[in-house]
């Protein structure tokens, strides 16, 4: 696994919420998304392991239309999209600490 796709699977929450900032959408879309912008195949279930975590932490909604699932940002989904840059200065510290 590349460093990239390490990357992309630890922050995966946060490229999700950003993905949703421009409006719903379906897990399928977001796989797609994520596999032309990045180059990377994280895949279908990883999107909706996640999407499902993501839902079970009040980040997102999912409104079912037949048998198509979309999401879309929570007000607590838009709050966490809003502290990425203090999230962002946080990993940057935690990792000068352990790698030093």
């Amino acid at each position: 696994m590349s460093v990239h796709e390490k990357v992309l699977r630890a922050f995966l929450c946060e490229v999700i919420l950003k993905l949703l900032k421009n409006g719903q959408t379906t897990g399928y879309e977001i796989d797609d998304v994520i596999s032309k912008k990045f180059k990377i195949e994280i895949g279908p279930s990883v999107v909706y392991t996640k999407l499902s975590s993501m839902e079970r932490s009040g980040l997102v909604t999912c409104i079912q239309h037949g048998r198509v699932r979309t999401y879309k940002l929570t007000e607590k989904g838009n709050k966490a999209l809003e502290n990425t840059p203090e999230t962002i200065r946080e990993i940057q510290r935690a990792t000068l600490v352990l790698l030093g």
